[in-house]
């Protein structure tokens, strides 16, 4: 037999050996991928959880032409920027995650008016209203938007002046609807195509399901009392966010100093009687259900939005209440089973409050 034959043949059949191993897994990483079905959520993803028991189940409803400006950035060279605008939005992901379902968009298709949104994480508040632009052309609001977790350190380089009155309330004409009654025209579904399969969390979500955690999860799966809350096949389980449970700036002994910042930001604001101001804090996940949690002291601890918010009533809006009335209410899905944020209701629910709100309070300022 010639030699080079019988070594190309045996490379041949070697490099074919190790194609089929590495196909065979790579088809079984993607048959397990399928099973525990496509990422959705950010809970998920970071906690690696499998969509297949958390993920939502039904239908979505969302806005086929989201219209507003979502992460807009500051241009010092246009002094009029915020010219004619009517609301400009400072927030976080609870306002840009995902245009076409923001609460943002409710305002801008019932009331028809201007609404421009800024990713807080990437400017400073103090920086936009001293601006020329808001200087020049100060919107009719302003609306500062942080999740409940993170507001401490979203407003910590507010220099907290203690002695400067909060009752400086701009008169503004900015007319809106009462309620918000019609859900947005497109219906989807969760996407659990094996296309959108990601085979590094398949790798990764095996490689944790078989190793024992040593430190502080990034995610907490939190029983219930009440299994009909979502809409996903584990619903009697609460995915949130580790911080959700940590807060760890949320202490008793800085609600004082948080107090001081939130009432000089407003004071900022609306000092030159142009621009009304509103702090909308989105609940954490686990302080909208926490009447729902097994854990009395879990359940204990989440009233610090709810003990911040009575302290400023004529600046904050009450998620807190208006999510926990729905939830009880028997609306599913307020948040994604498998994420953070609010699902199509919680946005509605959202925008339907800060309406109702803004209208409470107009006569007033």
């Amino acid at each position: 037999m010639n030699f080079s034959t019988f070594s190309s043949n045996t490379y041949r059949n070697y490099v074919l050996w190790i194609l089929v191993c590495t196909g065979g897994v790579i088809g079984i990483l993607f048959a397990i991928g399928i099973y525990l079905q496509p990422l959705f959520g950010d809970l998920t993803r970071i906690g690696f959880y499998a969509e297949r028991d958390f993920g939502w189940q039904g239908t979505q409803y969302v806005f086929a032409d989201p219209r507003l400006q979502p992460d807009a950035p500051l241009d010092f060279h246009r002094n009029n920027q915020f010219q004619g605008l009517d609301i400009l939005v400072i927030g976080d992901s609870f306002s840009l995650a995902r245009p076409e379902y923001q609460w943002q968009n409710y305002l801008i298709a019932q009331n028809h008016l201007s609404v421009m949104t800024m990713d807080i994480n990437q400017m400073d508040i103090r920086t936009v209203i001293n601006s020329p632009s808001f200087l020049q052309h100060p919107p009719r609001v302003l609306i500062v938007e942080s999740v409940e977790r993170a507001l401490p350190w979203r407003i910590k380089d507010i220099v907290p002046v203690c002695l400067v009155s909060p009752r400086h309330h701009a008169v503004v004409s900015l007319e809106m609807g009462q309620t918000v009654v019609k859900h947005p025209p497109i219906a989807v579904s969760r996407m659990v195509s094996w296309r959108l399969i990601n085979i590094n969390f398949v790798m990764t979500f095996l490689e944790r399901s078989f190793r024992w955690q040593q430190h502080e999860p990034s995610v907490y799966a939190l029983p219930l009392s009440n299994p009909q809350l979502f809409s996903n096949r584990r619903s009697g389980t609460l995915l949130v966010y580790g911080d959700d449970v940590r807060k760890p700036e949320w202490k008793t002994q800085q609600m004082s100093s948080l107090n001081c910042r939130i009432n000089t930001l407003q004071y900022l604001v609306e000092r030159r009687g142009s621009t009304r101001f509103i702090l909308m804090v989105a609940p954490d996940k686990m302080t909208a259900y926490a009447p729902w949690l097994v854990s009395g002291y879990l359940r204990e601890h989440s009233d610090l939005l709810s003990r911040l918010s009575a302290l400023h009533p004529a600046i904050m809006p009450r998620l807190d209440i208006a999510m926990r009335q729905s939830i009880k209410a028997g609306v599913r899905d307020v948040y994604f089973p498998d994420d953070t944020h609010w699902g199509w209701q919680g946005q509605q629910i959202a925008a339907t409050t800060l309406i109702r709100f803004f209208n409470m309070n107009r006569q007033s300022h």
